[in-house]
């Protein structure tokens, strides 16, 4: 409830230590110090709401490379296996990590995506199958451009 030990006072950002789903009790990104504030100000006029992190998401463009990250993709079991594809001349790539039975992340470099999206694919557990006849949707491209996913997942199916 974003709630300190003070009364009247609450921490939302870098300053709050919150449980989330990732494991960490601090989220070092403005979308979720942001969304603590918006649980705070609902708190501080007496309309109870408690933050939930949700699926851990990362995106960033680092100059013109655009990059996103979704859900667990690190330190994976051994029934956790990554399907990685990348154009064949652009640099772009898409890895989708899943388990025996859904997705639970993902890595994209290169093309923009839609977050909410992504996190709808490890939420509800799809299928990798599942994910790669649906990826379009995800996608997120301005107007004019060229979508080049299917020419990716093209390239690994080679």
């Amino acid at each position: 409830y974003q709630r300190t030990n003070f009364k009247n006072i609450f921490a939302a950002g870098d300053c709050a230590e919150i449980p989330a789903a990732s494991g960490s009790t601090v989220e070092l990104l403005w979308y979720s110090a942001r969304e603590q504030g918006r649980v705070a100000a609902y708190n501080m006029i007496d309309l109870p709401m408690k933050y939930d992190s949700g699926t851990y998401y990362n995106c960033a463009r680092f100059l013109d490379m655009d990059y996103m990250t979704v859900g667990k993709t690190m330190d994976l079991n051994d029934d956790e296996k990554s399907f990685e594809a990348y154009h064949p001349e652009k640099k772009m790539s898409i890895r989708i990590v899943y388990n025996k039975v859904h997705v639970i992340g993902f890595n994209m470099v290169g093309l923009r995506w839609k977050v909410d999206v992504l996190r709808k694919y490890v939420d509800h557990k799809y299928t990798l199958d599942g994910v790669l006849l649906r990826l379009k949707e995800a996608g997120f491209n301005p107007e004019f451009t060229k979508n080049y996913i299917k020419e990716i997942v093209h390239a690994k199916a080679k």
